[in-house]
């Protein structure tokens, strides 16, 4: 199955448990609790009930269908075309570079599936399929990564979850108070709502507890100046550069604004030809442009996207064309693994070459 597909699959999965999770109480708390609650306090619990609630579904909708902040991938550093030397790119970029941040050395990585270099903070994530910005985490309770572009939607989704299921845990103890003194007689007489009660109750205390602890970690680290996965790696541990206090933290966090227009859809593909020269003025004769389009767009045609959706598999591919200068194959990939990019090596060492970048 197509990676892309299998990584919608297990998003839609994931977050139609997340949606049973928020809804089943208030489903519950309308078989057994709405009519006792607005006979002895009014239609206005209810109301609130149904605001929190549809205010939670609408923030876990934007958090699961926003874009965390994935940077733009780029080209196989193979098909790119240098007009000035007539040749294309024949040395593999650099794995590793190293530049200082407020006095802190912060080394950052070549991405072998992005192609690209990721800025300072940037993880690449397989399960969303690129590198985001700032990355924080994988959230599993919404299906999707949590990072520059949409920490503060998580943020506002995870306090509409702690009211939501605090309003609904406070609604359940209020009703099971109602059941006493008599609380045999009332069990027997409204079994259902009994029952219904304590499952409501189990549940919202359960979830409540696990989001209120996730709540009072992210407080935690934005006073930090951290992020979830600085927090497990234990990056930083003596000097966070990152670290502009703890008020300045939560507004450099949650009070920056975000440039939309900086990133792009993990599952839409986009592999731009980026060039600082004009094409139109690199030839001398309509019969060498031409020569040389029509070697570019055949590169094109055949970037082996199709065999790059997995590390191991892109490693190949880079070994494949550069050589194992800059990239180790790791142990599992197997030697029948090299005849899927045989081809395309073949096609490109048939090309014209002048010299090398």
């Amino acid at each position: 199955m197509n990676p892309r597909y299998s990584r919608w699959i297990r998003k839609v999965a994931v977050s139609l448990g997340t949606l049973i999770a928020i809804t089943l109480p208030v489903v519950l708390y309308g078989i057994a609790q709405m009519r006792y609650v607005t006979e002895k306090l009014g239609i206005g619990i209810t109301i609130t009930i149904g605001i929190v609630y549809g205010l939670t579904i609408l923030q876990f909708f934007i958090v699961s269908a926003s874009n965390p902040g994935v940077l733009e991938k780029q080209l196989f550093p193979g098909n790119m075309y240098n007009f000035l030397t007539n040749s294309y790119r024949m040395v593999a970029p650099q794995k590793f570079m190293e530049i200082p941040i407020y006095g802190q050395v912060v080394r950052i990585k070549y991405c072998v599936t992005c192609h690209i270099y990721r800025p300072p903070r940037t993880v690449h994530c397989s399960g969303c399929g690129g590198c985001v910005l700032r990355y924080d985490h994988h959230c599993p309770y919404v299906g999707n990564c949590i990072g520059f572009n949409n920490y503060r939607k998580f943020t506002a989704f995870v306090i509409s979850c702690c009211a939501h299921f605090m309003l609904l845990v406070s609604i359940c103890i209020y009703r099971f108070v109602g059941f006493f003194p008599d609380i045999a007689q009332a069990f027997e007489d409204e079994a259902l709502d009994a029952v219904c009660t304590i499952i409501s109750l189990i549940i919202s205390l359960v979830i409540l507890w696990l989001v209120f602890g996730l709540f009072c970690f992210h407080i935690v680290i934005i006073s930090k100046g951290q992020t979830t996965y600085d927090r497990i790696k234990g990056t930083f541990l003596v000097f966070n550069p990152y670290y502009r206090g703890c008020w300045r933290s939560f507004k450099a966090i949650l009070c920056t604004s975000v440039n939309f227009m900086g990133f792009v859809n993990p599952l839409k593909r986009t592999y731009k030809v980026k060039s600082i020269y004009h094409p139109e003025a690199m030839f001398e004769s309509e019969e060498q442009r031409e020569q040389i389009m029509k070697q570019n767009k055949m590169f094109q045609e055949n970037d082996g996207s199709s065999f790059m959706n997995t590390h191991d598999k892109n490693t190949l591919l880079y070994i494949q064309t550069f050589g194992q200068a800059e990239h180790t194959a790791p142990t599992s990939i197997k030697v029948e693994k090299a005849n899927m990019t045989s081809s395309f090596t073949e096609e490109r060492d048939t090309l014209p070459s002048d010299s090398t970048d």
